[in-house]
């Protein structure tokens, strides 16, 4: 029999706490009741040990599955971080809160979330993440007295795209020693290490041959010391814990290699489990959805529905609580449809969105090529049926249309179509850059599987340019460092055939060549890019870099100050700059950069501590010689052609 947490739980401890008082007894406080909700990044079920998972290292997850709930169906509304989260953390469908990509869309205030709704009661909150795309900046901060997530990096780029699992389980520890026994907390603790590229730390990496089982193996040893450290401080038992990821990963099912663009089990099915005090073990075989995870929490909390009024779904106990009272076969209560979407088709590619149904052990994915999927009988999703059930086809699709017009959007989510230098950084961690504008539902956009084996090859393409140029800087790995650089070099003058358009393949590609030392024709791609957009800094940065491989310090040096103009945030221009003019003997003009650097530096105090020391010092040496400090009469105008091609 299940039995949950309360109102009547918190009445208990308070009693137990005035008997005590009353009694003048020197007994420890009662333990306050707590919730510790741990999200995995781009976990999919069948990869944890409980859901039979043989090379699964996930003792952790395991432990948890034997003593608590173990939901079978679990599903992500969306395989993309920020929106998936969003769902989780306010009870919302996707369509309905408007945050549908990880690179355009924030949170907005007028969002309830269910951390907001906690804290008013009188609860402790707080969050640590691990990944850049769940920054405060993306308004998931909401209701949490501390939000942490990566730390700030240099000026040229926003954040550091992920932290390791040790260092978030470590900053959650510091925060939870500071919380009194006496105190309810919430706590929301995210591990973004499973996310590709694998990259396991020892001895995960060592003990496990697959890179992905290694990540998610030393995720889960993080979660255990979060669930020790509980348990050594006697609140474990008081604590409701719900484990989940955001949504999976393809690992090349469907032609996918990572995650985003399908609706395939391998990319919505999430492991979910829920342990707490007076839970009993159970398996639950209801399709549940991730936005059930905010009503669960409510009522354990006895916070009242009212307090979260769009939230849409069922309390998780309470679905667990109906199937137990059930037939076997769950009869009666399992006629709930679930909806999913992913729209990184449309912003990455200007594909066709996808929207799904999961009713009644089968999914329809709308899109320009509707398929249809038997879920037990065809798990893999290896059979469409639209053809040989077209009844069942055309009866999904009407309650597809009628569960998206039931929770239209709230028209609450902000949208910045500014945000060029966070879309630079996620394109760091392999999320191709969004774009606004244009009707995602427009009937002559591609279908998605037409074009996943070009994604495949842009994602290959950057992986081997990413880590080509990390093995240059290592010792005996020249030959593999130049194997996968030309790789990269061919796979994007292949993608340029097809998208001559795409101006972030002509940048890689340029980057790549340089790599090889092929100086010449990563300049000539480079100006081909300032041909194009003139006035992108970033473009004007990486010319200077190919015409000073060239041995032309001359146009180098009037790309950079182009650079500056455009972006007085270009921290890279700026370094250059300065050291350039420093190793002419011209100190006033490296000092005159270094204040400049230093006027336009946001962010960053240790940074710009450095800075403005390396001015004073500057300034201090030029007044010595007698040099005046001055910058250029006049910034170049960054309208004008590349250097090279300006010459008469």
């Amino acid at each position: 029999m299940l039995r949950l947490a309360s109102e009547t739980h918190r009445a208990t401890v308070v009693l137990l706490l005035f008997a005590c008082c009353s009694a003048g007894c020197d007994e420890p406080v009662a333990t306050a009741p707590a919730v510790l909700l741990v999200t995995f990044d781009t976990t999919r079920a069948d990869r944890i040990g409980a859901y039979g998972h043989s090379a699964a290292r996930t003792p952790h997850w395991d432990a948890l599955a034997r003593r608590g709930l173990q939901f079978q169906r679990a599903y992500s509304p969306t395989p993309l971080t920020l929106p998936a989260h969003t769902s989780m953390l306010t009870g919302t469908w996707p369509s309905a809160h408007g945050v549908r990509d990880n690179t355009l869309f924030s949170v907005a205030p007028e969002s309830r979330m269910v951390s907001e709704a906690l804290s008013e009661r009188g609860w402790r909150t707080a969050a640590f993440v691990g990944a850049f795309v769940l920054d405060a900046r993306y308004g998931l901060d909401q209701g949490f007295e501390v939000y942490a997530g990566p730390a700030q990096s240099s000026a040229e780029s926003a954040t550091i795209a992920e932290r390791p699992a040790v260092e978030v389980t470590d900053a959650a520890l510091e925060w939870l020693a500071g919380v009194a026994l006496d105190e309810s907390f919430f706590l929301w603790v995210h591990y973004f290490d499973p996310h590709h590229p694998y990259a396991p730390p020892a001895p995960f990496g060592e003990s496990l041959a697959d890179a992905y089982d290694a990540e998610i193996a030393y995720a889960d040893s993080e979660m255990g010391r979060l669930l020790e450290a509980l348990g050594n401080q006697g609140r474990l038992d008081e604590t409701l814990v719900i484990a989940t990821s955001d949504h999976g990963e393809s690992l090349g099912e469907h032609g996918e290699q990572s995650h985003g663009f399908f609706l395939y089990e391998s990319a919505v099915r999430v492991p979910l489990v829920v342990a707490g005090p007076r839970i009993e073990h159970a398996l639950v075989p209801a399709a549940v959805s991730l936005i059930d995870v905010t009503p669960t929490v409510l009522e354990w909390c006895g916070a009242p529905r009212l307090s979260m009024r769009a939230a849409l779904g069922p309390s998780l106990l309470s679905t667990a609580a109906r199937w137990t009272d059930a037939d076997a076969d769950g009869a009666g209560v399992d006629d709930r449809a679930l909806y999913l979407e992913t729209f990184l088709p449309f912003y990455a590619q200007a594909w066709a969105p996808q929207q799904a149904l999961i009713w009644r052990g089968h999914k329809l994915i709308q899109t320009r090529r509707p398929e249809l999927y038997d879920l037990q009988a065809d798990p893999t999703e290896a059979h469409d049926l639209t053809a040989a059930e077209p009844e069942l086809a055309a009866a999904m699709l009407t309650r597809l249309t009628e569960l998206i017009a039931a929770h239209p959007p709230l028209g609450i989510s902000r949208v910045d179509p500014l945000r060029q230098r966070d879309l630079a950084a996620l394109a760091e961690l392999g999320y191709t850059g969004g774009k606004l504008g244009d009707n995602p539902f427009d009937q002559n956009l591609p279908d998605a599987k037409d074009g996943i084996a070009d994604i495949v090859k842009e994602g290959t393409a950057l992986f081997d340019l990413r880590e080509g140029r990390r093995l240059l800087e290592l010792p005996a790995q020249e030959r593999d460092a130049h194997m996968r650089l030309e790789r990269a070099q061919r796979l994007y003058s292949e993608l340029l055939e097809s998208y001559p358009a795409r101006t972030d393949f002509l940048s890689q590609l340029a980057l790549a060549e340089a790599s090889l030392g092929l100086t010449e024709q990563a300049a000539d791609n480079c100006e081909r890019l300032i041909l194009s957009q003139p006035t992108v800094a970033s473009h004007r940065l990486q010319l200077a870099r190919a015409y000073e491989a060239l041995g032309r310090k001359d146009w180098a040096l009037a790309e950079m100050q182009k650079a500056v103009a455009l972006d007085r945030r270009t921290g890279p221009a700026f370094e250059w700059l300065c050291a350039h003019h420093e190793s002419l003997g011209e100190l006033g003009r490296a000092a005159f950069w270094r204040a400049e650097q230093e006027r336009f530096l946001l962010g960053n105090d240790e940074l710009k501590r450095f800075v403005r020391t390396e001015a004073q010092r500057l300034a201090s040496r030029a007044r010595e010689l007698d040099q005046e400090i001055a910058g250029p009469r006049e910034y170049p105008r960054p309208d004008l052609a590349p250097e090279r091609l300006a010459q008469p």
